[in-house]
């Protein structure tokens, strides 16, 4: 198993990925580089998961704030976010300094794929799979099924059923190098839950990584899916913040 502060930057790396695909392919998006921090812009999305800019370097704080701001805000952006090391003083306070506040503090967790048990899973669209996070995490407007639906098909998209015969959980694997492949949008449809869907998804997702050569999976957790990861074998490797403004 590689250290803590490689695997660290590996996660990282996942979520650096995650945000350049949004920006080259959301609907309406713009790719922000500047020097080492990149970001996305998608105007048609009120979330700061989509309208956000990161360093591409985890150990280098965030930078050039204000000036980021004005690309979400020319775009007209409902609002926008900065992503810090849990442990990146400068970076939390340039955030501050810039009018942001700390939104959520996800465990950053890594798992070693050896061992993975076999699950079955199917391919689904992309754009159920962000229907099914919109419909998880309450949006009460649609968020999430535009953007998803516009990734790449290197984004591989999984799902399992519920009892009533309907898509019940979902889940994104995205291999980004690294011998990792780095998850996104874990979600089980509210009225599903407590069937060990989130559990079977996640099972043939890592399997799936593993026979396509990856040591690795990655992925940022909220408090509440803690529980499911790490009854997968993923181990915290530390924490990533999110800050965030509203701009209209």
């Amino acid at each position: 198993m590689r250290d803590r502060a490689t695997l660290y930057a590996i996660q990282w790396a996942g979520l650096v990925a995650q945000i350049e695909l949004f920006g080259i392919h959301g609907p309406g998006s713009a790719l922000i580089e500047d020097h080492d921090m990149v970001g996305s812009v998608i105007p048609s999305v009120e979330s700061s998961l989509i309208n956000s800019v990161i360093s591409r370097d985890p150990t280098a704080p965030a930078r050039g704030l204000p000036a980021l701001r004005h690309h979400f805000t020319d775009a007209g952006a409902p609002k926008w976010g900065v992503w810090t090391a849990g442990d990146d003083e400068r970076g939390a306070a340039a955030a501050r300094d810039a009018g942001l506040v700390l939104d959520s503090t996800p465990a950053a967790m890594v798992a070693p794929l050896d061992g993975v048990p076999d699950a079955e899973a199917e391919p689904v669209d992309l754009r159920t799979v962000g229907e099914i996070n919109d419909a998880a995490y309450d949006f009460g407007v649609p968020k999430l099924a535009a953007p998803l639906a516009s990734l790449p098909d290197t984004v591989l998209p999984y799902a399992v059923r519920a009892a009533d015969g309907a898509i019940g959980a979902v889940a994104l694997a995205f291999d980004h190098g690294h011998e990792d492949t780095t998850v996104w949008f874990v979600a089980t449809r509210p009225d599903a839950q407590r069937q060990g869907l989130g559990h079977q998804v996640m099972a043939a997702l890592l399997h799936d990584a593993r026979r396509r050569g990856n040591r690795t999976a990655s992925l940022q957790s909220s408090s509440k899916g803690r529980g499911l990861y790490e009854s997968l074998g993923f181990v915290a490797v530390g924490a990533v913040h999110l800050y965030e403004e509203r701009l209209a």
